[in-house]
């Protein structure tokens, strides 16, 4: 027998495999370009209203918050839970 090809179910199991690949990367850098953006914007935020001081540990606080919604979204895509 040879490889897969056109009209071979494993063919299209293999394809369509591929393109959820893609597509759940998709949505995961849409979800991280947000994450980023809130990040972003609270920073900025921050810096605006308070002192130096104030922004190193609210930039701090949101980093590790984001860095753990980030972690969850990686540990459950890699183990599809």
């Amino acid at each position: 027998m040879g490889r897969p090809g056109p009209g071979d179910a494993k063919y299209y199991s293999l394809i369509y495999d591929g393109v959820s690949l893609l597509f759940t990367g998709a949505i995961f850098g849409f979800i991280v370009s947000i994450l980023f953006g809130i990040v972003t914007l609270a920073v900025a935020s921050s810096i605006a209203y308070s002192g130096v001081n104030e922004v190193v540990h609210v930039s701090a606080v949101i980093g590790i918050i984001s860095g753990l919604i980030l972690f969850i979204i990686i540990y459950t895509c890699y183990y599809r839970l």
